[in-house]
């Protein structure tokens, strides 16, 4: 009987180990923004869109894991004369995408906060907005930076569709929004 315990106690010697475990996010960029994902993203087709939409300036890209879906929009300004031109400017486009942001989720402003890159300052938007599938009012969280003519949004969709403060995958999402790094131009 002698040793008997020693393979169950290396077992449980060994669960705060594996808790500790970080598991490492990938780099994904799309021209020089670059932000980090729990798996490479993906593209999603926009081209078979219903009559009258037209995405043509649009690209989403998604990533995902057990906590949520991760979720990366490209949308080129270039025809927009004022983008770039004044600090004016860019608040103007920053209050349109929150305004559009709500307009399209029925949604309700919580708060906003602005956040800094090397390509210019983004904003932060909190708002209550209708959950796919269950038509609940539920937190949600946007990233918005314009850098140039490009306008680069950053979502997570967590997978606890039902909750309603906010918190559900609230560490994953502050990591995946946090890693938002605008790099020099080659």
């Amino acid at each position: 009987m002698k040793n008997t315990f020693l393979p169950y106690f290396l077992v449980l010697a060994s669960f705060p180990a594996l808790a500790l475990t970080v598991v490492e996010w990938v780099p994904f960029a799309i021209d020089n923004v670059e932000v980090k994902v729990p798996q490479q993203a993906v593209e999603v087709d926009l081209s078979k869109q219903p009559a009258g939409k037209s995405y043509s300036n649009t690209r989403v890209f998604i990533s995902g894991d057990e906590y949520g879906t991760y979720q990366v929009i490209r949308e080129d300004y270039r025809s927009n004369a004022k983008l770039g031109q004044s600090k004016a400017a860019r608040e103007e486009l920053y209050d349109g995408i929150i305004a559009g942001l709500l307009r399209s989720q029925k949604g309700v402003l919580v708060a906003t906060s602005p956040f800094t890159t090397a390509g210019g300052p983004g904003i932060e938007i909190k708002y209550k907005g209708l959950q796919l599938g269950t038509n609940k009012m539920v937190v949600k969280y946007t990233r918005a930076l314009i850098v140039g003519k490009i306008n680069y949004s950053f979502n997570f969709i967590p997978k606890d569709k039902e909750d309603a403060t906010g918190t559900s995958g609230n560490e994953q999402r502050r990591r995946f929004f946090d890693s938002v790094v605008v790099k020099p131009k080659s």
